[in-house]
C-alpha cells in the first residue's frame, strides 16, 4: 500500500466523518444507534450489578469466609466480570458494528441485529474466538505498561527522574500490541469466509499499514468525547458513539478496498517520478 500525503489523508477523513453525518441523518439510523448503544450500556450495568451483588454477600458475611480467602473472592469477581463482558457483550459489540455497516451500505438496519451473534452457534463460536484474542492483546499491553510504570515507580528519585523520558516513550510502543482489535469485528461481518485467525492477521496488517491514519481519526474525535464527558454521557450516546462507530465503519471498508485492489500508478505519477 503506498504512502499518501497528509492532504489525502485529511481529505478521505473528512469524507469518512461526512458519510458518517448522512447516515445519521437519517432517523431511523441514528434512532437505531441510541437505542442499540443504550441496550449495550445498560446490559454493561446490570451485569456488573449482579456481580458486585453476589459477591457483596460475602462482604457484609452473609456468606462467612476466613480472611485468607478475600483475595481469592477479589480474583473470582474480577475473573465473573471478564468472562460475563467476554460471553455476552462481545457478541453485542459485535452486533453493533453490523448495524454499523448496514448503515454505511445505505440498507436499512434494526435493532434485532444487536443479537446477529447468536444467529447461529458457529457466529457466536467465532465471535467467542475473536473476542478471546482481543482480551488477550489488552491484557498484554496493560499488563505490560503497568509493569513498566510501577518498575519506574519502586526506583529512588534521582534514577526514577533519568528513566521517567524513557518510560513516556515506551508506552505508546506497550500499547502498539493493540493494534488491529478496533478493525476485527468489522472484517468479521465483512469477510464472513475467512476464518478467526484469518481475520486477525488481515486485521493486523491493515491496521499497521494505516497506523498513522488510524491514530488521526482517533484523535479528531477528542472534541466530541471531551463534550460527551462533559454531558455526563448524555450526548455519548444520543450523538457522539454513533458518529464515530458509522465514521469507524466506513473507514474499514475504504481499507478492505484498497487492500483488494492492485496498486496502479497513473501517467502523471510515472512523469513525476521520471
Amino acid at each position: 500500500m503506498r504512502n499518501d500525503s497528509a492532504a489525502l489523508r485529511r481529505q478521505r477523513r473528512q469524507w469518512y466523518k461526512a458519510e458518517a453525518r448522512q447516515r445519521l441523518g437519517q432517523g431511523q439510523t441514528l434512532f437505531t444507534l441510541i437505542l442499540s448503544s443504550l441496550v449495550l450500556i445498560m446490559l454493561t450495568v446490570a451485569l456488573t450489578v449482579m456481580v458486585d451483588g453476589f459477591f457483596a454477600l460475602f462482604d457484609f458475611g452473609v456468606i462467612s469466609v476466613d480472611p485468607p480467602a478475600e483475595d481469592a473472592l477479589a480474583a473470582a469477581r474480577m475473573a465473573l466480570l471478564v468472562f460475563g463482558l467476554l460471553l455476552l457483550l462481545m457478541p453485542l459489540w459485535y452486533g453493533l458494528r453490523g448495524i454499523a455497516l448496514t448503515a454505511v451500505c445505505g440498507e436499512s438496519c434494526g435493532t434485532g441485529q444487536l443479537f446477529s451473534a447468536f444467529d447461529s452457534i458457529r457466529t457466536l463460536f467465532r465471535v467467542w474466538r475473536a473476542s478471546l484474542w482481543i482480551a488477550w492483546r489488552i491484557f498484554l499491553s496493560f499488563g505490560l505498561l503497568f509493569a513498566l510504570w510501577w518498575g519506574v515507580g519502586l526506583l529512588d528519585f534521582p534514577l526514577r527522574a533519568i528513566l521517567l523520558p524513557g518510560a513516556v516513550l515506551l508506552t505508546p510502543i506497550l500499547l502498539l500490541p493493540l493494534v488491529g482489535t478496533h478493525l476485527l469485528f468489522s472484517i468479521m461481518h465483512l469477510r464472513p469466509y475467512l476464518g478467526v485467525f484469518a481475520a486477525i492477521r488481515l486485521s493486523c496488517r491493515l491496521a499497521w499499514r494505516s497506523l498513522w491514519e488510524t491514530l488521526t481519526l482517533r484523535l479528531s474525535f477528542i472534541g466530541w468525547f471531551a463534550l460527551a464527558f462533559a454531558s455526563a454521557g448524555v450526548m455519548l450516546v444520543l450523538y457522539v458513539l454513533p458518529y464515530f462507530i458509522l465514521a469507524d465503519t466506513a473507514y474499514v471498508q475504504y481499507l478492505l478496498a484498497r487492500a483488494a485492489q492492485p496498486i496502479t500508478i497513473s501517467t502523471e505519477e510515472k512523469n513525476h517520478v521520471q
